[in-house]
């Protein structure tokens, strides 16, 4: 089933960080995120997959690929190349 945020989507977790959704879960509000992003300090994090619904984050907003350094088809094509 595809979630309220399909794969390849831009989004802001609610502590700050943002990243392209990877995956979905079970509760289709919380998917699997690949942060890369802190936006309140601005600065670029080590690639980490957050399963939302294994824990109490939520997705915020959606986010700006441009903010990220890439679109959306970019970052996700690199995720799936590290994740396989």
């Amino acid at each position: 089933s595809v979630g309220m945020y399909p794969i390849g989507t831009c989004v802001v977790l609610d502590d700050g960080r943002s990243g392209v959704v990877v995956g979905s879960t079970d509760d289709l509000m919380r998917p699997m995120v690949q942060v890369v992003y802190d936006e309140r300090k601005n600065e670029r994090l080590r690639p980490q997959v957050v399963d939302l619904s294994q824990t109490r984050g939520n997705v915020a907003t959606y986010g700006d690929p441009a903010r990220l350094g890439a679109t959306s088809k970019k970052l996700l094509e690199k995720i799936l190349q590290a994740l396989s």
